[in-house]
């Protein structure tokens, strides 16, 4: 492809307002596939950063007086004037807006499409937890509070907004094809894999979005920016000083299914389980446990995925 890259002054600005912004021009032949190009060109990010992506292209001729030239030029015998060829000039503005490297480093970054973006908002909250009387008790033994008291304490909720953005039509598709654990079907559900450095069994899928979103593509600028919204109940069974406290499934952490309640006289935390099945009797967990390791990339054993990663 041949094309020729101007000198532009000023090259980039930095602005409070919007941050790093850049220009750049090329000449492009004109006997060059414009669309081709144009599309390189949105897909392109500022020399040695990749957070600055083009947020507006425009082309036109080069030379200004063309159509004042098309109105005067030589004819065909009768079809009218023939259009003169002009070099096209394309310009592009960049600005600082695809963040891929801010992202807390205590958390590993879920895997992820190539090409889109990763983001996360965190919030906290709290959830009460009404327990019997009797599972409080004094220093010296004694029951703290009378049966007709209600009991309850606080267990620290954190949320967490995952934000995948840049997603195509056919990305989200792929995201929440029914192999995939589409996302309607994970309402409710907790991760049964080790996600962003958490246990199993400590995050909740709680809802979810989809938003537009726009790039500067001639041929596609429809994207998609979903957000998942995850609740992350963590309760640690033992003391900071290692002393284990009641519970069948060792230390800890526990997650959303289990609860602080009293088996055969000893209070801690165990295992909570519903019945359910076909017949409604077998036992199961309150909270299905899903794969959350391919939230964002579809059926990561897909061989479509293969640009899917961290």
């Amino acid at each position: 492809m041949s094309f020729t890259e101007l000198n532009v002054n000023p090259r980039w600005v930095m602005s409070v307002g919007q941050g790093t912004v850049g220009v750049r021009k090329w000449l492009l032949d004109p006997c060059e596939d414009q669309i081709a190009f144009f599309k390189r060109v949105c897909k392109s990010h500022w020399p040695g950063n990749r957070n600055m992506v083009p947020i507006n292209v425009q082309a036109g001729d080069f030379d200004d007086q063309m159509e004042l030239k098309k109105g005067s030029g030589p004819t065909d015998g009768g079809m009218g004037a023939l259009p003169l060829c002009s070099q096209t000039l394309v310009v592009a503005q960049y600005q600082f807006l695809q963040i891929e490297t801010c992202w807390p480093a205590m958390f590993p970054k879920p895997m992820h499409i190539k090409g889109t973006v990763m983001s996360m908002d965190v919030k906290g909250s709290g959830q009460f937890i009404l327990v019997s009387p009797n599972a409080f008790r004094a220093g010296g033994g004694t029951v703290a509070f009378k049966p007709s008291d209600s009991c309850r304490f606080v267990i620290p909720i954190t949320e967490y907004h995952v934000s995948c953005d840049r997603l195509t039509r056919a990305q989200v598709h792929q995201i929440m094809s029914p192999a995939a654990n589409e996302w309607d079907l994970r309402e409710g559900t907790v991760n049964s894999d080790e996600f962003m450095g958490i246990p199993p069994e400590g995050l909740n899928f709680d809802s979810w979005n989809a938003q537009p979103s726009l790039v500067p593509d001639p041929v596609d600028p429809v994207r998609w920016r979903l957000t998942a919204v995850l609740r992350k109940r963590q309760i640690w069974g033992a003391l900071r000083a290692g002393q284990p406290l009641n519970g069948p499934d060792g230390p800890g952490p526990y997650g959303w299914n289990h609860d602080y309640t009293n088996v055969d006289g000893k209070w801690g935390w165990y295992r909570t389980r519903v019945l359910g099945g076909l017949n409604g009797t077998t036992k199961v967990d309150r909270y299905t446990k899903v794969r959350f390791e391919d939230l964002f990339c579809g059926n990561a054993t897909s061989a479509t995925n293969d640009d899917c990663g961290g």
